[in-house]
Parts: C-alpha cells; structure tokens; sequence
C-alpha cells in the first residue's frame, strides 16, 4: 500500500469517518469522485484505521494498568521483605536482562 495513502488515513480517518459514512449539509461529499469499488475500499481502509486507533487505546489503558499493578507489587513486596524499592527494581531489571538475553540465545 502507498505510505502516503497510510499517513493520509491515519491523520484523516476520522474526518472522512463522518464524510463518507454520515450525511449533512457541510461536509465534502469524496464519494461524488470515487466510483463504487474505491468508495468501498475507502469505507474499509477508514474503518481499518479508526479500529487501530481504538486498539492503540485499549492497549495504551492496558500498559497503563500494568504499570500501576507493578508499582503497587513493588511497595507491597518492599514493605514485606523490607527492601528498598530502588532495590527490588533493580533486582527486577537485572532479572528482566537475564530473561531477554535467554530468550534471544
């Protein structure tokens, strides 16, 4: 696919969500100059685009959560074991290095 198609979708996919698939008054109607098989394509590329955009989301909330879970995990298990945090993060990161290198070889 070209790479500025993508770029133009990807800055664009919601604006022409409301173009091609709403009706008003003041819009720019694209499908006045697409024929039918392009304006299918393009319906399908935007919807592609805005459910990527929608998963980037999810996945950003999840990350989100993940760390808010590790940081709480570390205080709890620093207070249990009564470690530092800086420390058990850096037996954590250390560990983290230890698993890549294992699994990359």
């Amino acid at each position: 696919m070209n790479k500025k198609y993508i770029e133009y979708l990807l800055r664009n996919a919601y604006r022409l969500e409301k173009d091609l698939l709403k009706e008003g008054e003041n819009k720019l109607d694209i499908r006045e100059y697409l024929n039918k098989e392009e304006q299918i394509k393009l319906v399908k590329d935007v919807l592609t685009t805005i459910n990527f955009y929608n998963s980037l989301d999810i996945v950003y909330k999840e990350a989100m959560l993940l760390r808010y879970v590790k940081n709480y995990l570390i205080k709890e298990v620093a207070e249990k074991t009564h470690f530092s945090q800086s420390h058990l993060k850096a037996i954590f990161k250390e560990c983290k290095s230890e698993l890549a290198e294992k699994i990359s070889a």
